[in-house]
Parts: C-alpha cells; sequence; structure tokens
C-alpha cells in the first residue's frame, strides 16, 4: 500500500501525500523529540521537514517502504541540524531576559526542606 502511494505523491495525488505523512510522522516525531526534548521545537521541526518532502518527493528515487522511511527520516535529521545551527548561542546568563513572577526567598526553601 505505502509503494502505491510514494508512486502516486509523485504526481502529486492529496491522498498519497496524506498517506505517506501518516505513515512516517510517528517515527520522525519520536526521533525529533528523542533528540530536542522540546514538544514546541519538536513541532515546528516537522513543519519544515514534511514541507522538504512535498517539495522533494518528484525527485526522490526510491520506491519501497525502507527507502521512503530512511529518506524522510534523513530530512528530519538534517534539518533538526540545520535548525539547532541557526539558534543564537548563549554566551553567558546574563543574556537571558527574564522577569521572575515573584521573589523567591532560597532561605525559606531551605529551612522548608529541613
Amino acid at each position: 500500500m505505502l509503494v502505491e502511494a510514494i508512486a502516486k505523491a509523485k504526481s502529486w495525488d492529496r491522498d498519497a501525500l496524506g498517506t505517506l505523512y501518516d505513515a512516517s510522522y510517528d517515527r520522525v516525531y519520536r526521533m525529533l523529540f528523542h533528540r530536542t526534548l522540546d514538544v514546541a521545537f519538536t513541532e515546528d521541526i516537522i513543519s519544515e521537514v514534511y514541507m522538504k518532502v512535498v517539495k522533494g518527493i518528484q525527485k526522490f528515487a526510491g520506491s519501497t517502504e525502507g527507502e521512503y522511511f530512511s529518506w524522510v527520516l534523513r530530512i528530519a535529521y538534517t534539518t533538526l541540524i540545520d535548525s539547532l545551527r541557526h539558534e543564537k548561542p548563549i554566551d553567558s546568563l546574563d543574556d537571558i531576559e527574564w522577569e521572575p513572577s515573584e521573589s523567591v526567598d532560597f532561605g525559606e526553601i531551605v529551612d522548608h526542606k529541613e
């Protein structure tokens, strides 16, 4: 069934593209989340991944399920690496802008644990 969807997706068949998405989404999500541990970031990357899959499906040279999964996971991995590479690194904690919601008395926290 997936082999047929691959062939049809190359002709821009929307149902076939949906089938490919459904078949690979869980694997891609697990792989990305395992590396990021961030749901929102993982979902952002997945959006980029499937945009690239749709754009590149006609050039995809494989025809088997295994080749498709390998191709999609490679796209996901390189998209993740590219995204991490373009993130602005934090040089110092002073660079982080934050406003505490309330004053924290660490002495009170320590006393409470004892």
